[in-house]
């Protein structure tokens, strides 16, 4: 078995869920509420998607860094587009990208702003799978090389970032939007002062999503590696950040660091039928 993804899916509400490839079977786990033992050991390739069908790989490559080998990141559609400021280095995927319609938004993580863009159609998704407080469109743009220039332009202008890590995330679960609202506001004015395109701005707050009134305490972040394990009630999560509670102290679990990961042993069960190890 092996962690080949993690994703948030809204079903009434928005919820995280692991994804696991096993003897050709693909299945979605959900999280909240479910009592987790989960060992791993190495990290493997995930494979390539060529339109909406993931491929295998199929060399079983296993990885130091990284989800996905060299080989299957030619084959991958979409796996450079993650890196385009602007200037096309996956010609493959062009066409497509060029009639897609993308949102410019500025996320907010406690003090920290960021800008990005999302496809029209993931936008509350993009949101919410990368732990956004609050969520702010402000400009609507055809063709996705032209909304990375303008988001480079937008990132030098205004000195924000264009990408917020796993490890800064952790260290900044219990953000407050108030501690950014103010830039949020100055940096729409200086769009505008400076004559960029933009919509009727759509503010959102997000934090609702992640249960984090169950976290009563600051959490301790897990170390994933070979050998991991990560064990505990899965009580909130923030994006990516996984939070676990296990006999009265709270650990948070970067789900990116689990994702490629081979599984020594893998167990999600409802509380009620959990038992209690102590691993840490």
């Amino acid at each position: 078995m092996q962690i080949t993804g993690y994703k948030w899916k809204s079903n009434g509400s928005w919820s995280p869920s692991l994804i696991t490839y096993d003897n050709g079977k693909t299945e979605f786990h959900p999280l909240f509420d479910k009592y987790i033992k989960i060992k791993v050991g190495e990290k493997g390739c995930v494979g390539y998607f060529t339109g909406s069908k993931k491929t295998q790989c199929p060399n079983s490559k296993i990885l130091v860094k990284g989800t996905i080998c060299d080989s299957c990141k030619e084959l991958d559609q979409y796996y450079k587009c993650i890196e385009c400021t602007g200037i096309c280095i996956n010609e493959k995927n062009r066409d497509n990208c060029k009639e897609s319609v993308f949102y410019m938004y500025f996320t907010t993580f406690n003090s920290l702003l960021k800008v990005g863009i999302s496809q029209e159609h993931r936008f509350f998704e993009r949101m919410i799978e990368q732990g956004a407080e609050l969520g702010v469109k402000f400009s609507k743009i055809k063709d996705g090389k032209e909304v990375r220039i303008i988001e480079q332009k937008i990132k030098k202008l205004l000195i924000c970032e264009d990408r917020v890590y796993g490890d800064i995330k952790e260290r900044n679960i219990f953000g407050d939007p108030n501690n950014v609202i103010i830039k949020v506001k100055d940096a729409l004015k200086t769009l505008k002062e400076n004559n960029y395109t933009m919509i009727n701005t759509e503010i959102y707050d997000f934090r609702k999503y992640y249960r984090l009134n169950k976290v009563k305490k600051e959490p301790r972040s897990v170390t994933i590696d070979t050998g991991t394990t990560v064990e505990g009630k899965v009580i909130a999560a923030k994006g990516n950040i996984i939070i676990l509670e296990k006999d009265g102290e709270f650990y948070t679990a970067n789900s990116h660091k689990l994702n490629s990961r081979n599984v020594i042993e893998f167990s999600i069960k409802g509380i009620e039928d959990a038992k209690i190890h102590n691993t840490y």
